[in-house]
Parts: structure tokens; C-alpha cells; sequence
């Protein structure tokens, strides 16, 4: 007996006797408590395989989404639960793919039009033909300003994607200053108007922000927060800053300041250096890695946009020699243990690994960037 999922977002099957599923009670005033079944004949209350007067699933329920049996008939107790929510998904991965774009304020028309014409166009011309592929997207303020103004038809484009739900909108602060670098009242100004230029422009209210070069120090939380944001995106290189091991930076994080709180992706280097860079199949066989190792693994790719065609020679690579639509068609061919998917949807639907703290970074390669020249040096003979 197959269940179907009724959340669109997962769309799979799920074979219950191949699959542990964990029962999560708590609901309807029920007491919290947990329960694995092994398989149908395992289950404590009563028959799975059985789609006719079945009452008790015995599994988990949830209000966030449901599961039920492609007989249409729904699992109930004593008529208050109304479904089953599948919280493991063995053996699969949990993909988030995000791009950030940004031109600087008073750059020169020429460089925001070869951009435009070599990165942003054509990567969105690919991905609109893939509307199974979800996605979050992040442009400066600066660069919107300019598309709004220059290229309208590429707005209207991707308000399209945004009212299909392929496209989830991350804001940020408008000008993408680095956030140390200014007061807290402008962090958080910055912020909120940007995501009120967002919602406006797209119709989608804002929930993530882009972190400027992914500089963080942990009192920003309580600022990002104050200023209506749920979540951002941290390179993986904090987290192990804070002690934590690699094993650990497959989910993402609750961090707070000043009782204030913060969900926290950890961005993976890993990816980052994959993507475009390293064959298709790649990328998958590291994911197929994480998915055989770990429980309910969650990765994020963040990085810039521009390395999809404004980077030298990556748009021959990533258009002319079709490593993009390759990736996509991989993605695709593996989307029964691959589910491609938003921060969104992740923090709507997984719970927080845990509680973290970061310490002040920003990634690994700007910390060794911004060191005095001697140092510099003296580090890289060190480490090369």
C-alpha cells in the first residue's frame, strides 16, 4: 500500500514498508510522545495495509501536511485526526539552491548590461523551463532599481515565477551594505524597506534575508528579527568556527539575541566550489552521500548569480555546454530521493536542528582576504 502526499511542495511516494516513519502525537490537546513503525504489521493501532474501516493510523499528525492512502480513505482517531505527516525521509535529501546578485550602487551602466545580458537573462531564461525546479532568488536593491528601470520585461518574468511558486524572493538590506559597518536603527531600516519594496514589487511578503558577505556578528540577530526577518543564510565556515562538526551542518539552526530569534542556514562550501564548477553528476553523488549518511539532511547552496555567465569563461561553460540544464535534468532524474526546495518551506516543515551561537566571520576565503599583506603571506605559505 502506497501513501500519496498531499503536501505539493514534497510530491512522493511513500512505500510504508520499506520506510520508518516517526509518530509525532500532540495535537488536539494530546499529550506528546513518540512511537516508530517498522512497517504496516508493526503498527500499534491498528492495520495500515487495510484501506476499509481502518480508524487508527497510529502515525504522526500534523497540521502542517497530510498523507493519505490512494483509496482516498482518511486515517482517523475518535474523528480529531485527520491525517499523517512523514517527518523521515530515508535515504533523500532536502536541496536548497539560492543565487544572489548584486551591483553596487554607482557602478557603470556597461558592467550592470553585460551582467543583465551574460548571468541574469539567460539564467532565467533556463530555469523558466523547469518550473519543477524551485529556487530562491536574492537581487540588491541597487541591481533591482536598475532592472526596474532598464529591463521591466525582466521583472514581469519573474513575477510570473514568483506567483507560480517557483521563485522564492530573498530581501536584504537594500543597498547590501555590510552590516557592521553601520548603525542598528539603519540595519534594520535598510531591511524593512527593502522587504516592503519586495512585497510590493512581487506580492510575496519576505521572509529570509541575503547577509552581506556573509559578515555576522550575533547581536545582528535580534536587529534582523526586529525587522520582521525569519531566517538567513550563514556560511557553514561559522558554524565550525563555533566548534561545530561537519556531521552537524546538515540542517539548519535557532540562534537569538536579546530574546529575539533567528533561524540560520549553514551555507556549504562544499557546494559552492561543486556548482558550476565540478561535473553534474558531481553534485549528485555528494548529495547521494549525505542522504546515506545522515537523517533528514537539509544542504544549501548560496552564492553569487554571477557566476553563471559574468564570471570569465562561465558562459560558455555554464549555457554554451549546457552544465546548467545538465544539472537541472540530474535534479529532475533524481527528484524521488532529491527534493528541491525553499528556506521557506524547510523552517515550515522541518524543526531547528537545535541552538546555536556564532562567533564574528564572515567565510573562510574573505577572513583570509582581509588580512594585513604580511600576514597574508605568511598564511599562505602556511597553508598552500
Amino acid at each position: 500500500m502506497q501513501l500519496r502526499a498531499v503536501d505539493f511542495q514534497l510530491q512522493t511516494h511513500l512505500t510504508m514498508s520499506q520506510q520508518k516513519i516517526h509518530a509525532l502525537w500532540g495535537i488536539c490537546n494530546k499529550q506528546n510522545t513518540g512511537a516508530t513503525v517498522a512497517n504496516p504489521a508493526g503498527c500499534p493501532y491498528g492495520s495500515l495495509g487495510d484501506s476499509e474501516g481502518s480508524r487508527n493510523a497510529g502515525l504522526a499528525i500534523s497540521t502542517r501536511f497530510f498523507v493519505v492512502f490512494e483509496a482516498s480513505v482518511w486515517y482517523g482517531w475518535g474523528g480529531e485526526f485527520r491525517g499523517v505527516e512523514c517527518v523521515i525521509m530515508s535515504g533523500s535529501v532536502r536541496l536548497i539552491l539560492s543565487f544572489h546578485n548584486h551591483q553596487p550602487v554607482g557602478n557603470f551602466d556597461g558592467v550592470f548590461e553585460q551582467a543583465y545580458r551574460d548571468a541574469y537573462l539567460p539564467f532565467l531564461d533556463v530555469l523558466q523551463d523547469y518550473p519543477q525546479i524551485r529556487f530562491a532568488l536574492h537581487r540588491s536593491g541597487s541591481l533591482l532599481e536598475w532592472l526596474q528601470a532598464r529591463r521591466p520585461e525582466y521583472i514581469q518574468r519573474l513575477q510570473t515565477l514568483v506567483a507560480a511558486g517557483q521563485v522564492e524572493i530573498i530581501g536584504g538590506a537594500f543597498y547590501e551594505p555590510i552590516l557592521a559597518n553601520i548603525p542598528r536603527r539603519d540595519r534594520i531600516a535598510q531591511i524593512q524597506s527593502y522587504s516592503s519594496h519586495l512585497r510590493t514589487l512581487f506580492g510575496q511578503a519576505v521572509r529570509g534575508m541575503w547577509l552581506p558577505e556573509r559578515v555576522w556578528e550575533q547581536q545582528f540577530a535580534s536587529d534582523i528579527a526586529a525587522a520582521g526577518i525569519q531566517y538567513t543564510i550563514i556560511d557553514d565556515y561559522h558554524f565550525r568556527c563555533a566548534g561545530m562538526p561537519q556531521s552537524e551542518l546538515y540542517r539548519h539552526y535557532v540562534t537569538e539575541d536579546e530574546g529575539r530569534t533567528l533561524f540560520v542556514f549553514p551555507d556549504s562550501e562544499r557546494l559552492r566550489y561543486l556548482i558550476p564548477f565540478s561535473k553534474p553528476q558531481e553534485v549528485i553523488e555528494y548529495l547521494r552521500e549525505a542522504a546515506a549518511q545522515f537523517t533528514n539532511p537539509v544542504l544549501v547552496f548560496g552564492d553569487d548569480g554571477e557566476k553563471f555567465g559574468s564570471w570569465p569563461q562561465t558562459k560558455k561553460h555554464v549555457y554554451e555546454d549546457r552544465w546548467l540544464r545538465d544539472f537541472l535534468d540530474l535534479l529532475l532524474a533524481n527528484r524521488d530521493w532529491i527534493h528541491v526546495t525553499t528556506p521557506a518551506e524547510v523552517i515550515d516543515t522541518v524543526p531547528p536542528a537545535g541552538r546555536c551561537y556564532l562567533p564574528d566571520a564572515s567565510y573562510r576565503e574573505m577572513t583570509e582576504w582581509v588580512l594585513p599583506p604580511e600576514t597574508q603571506r605568511e598564511f599562505v605559505s602556511l597553508t598552500r
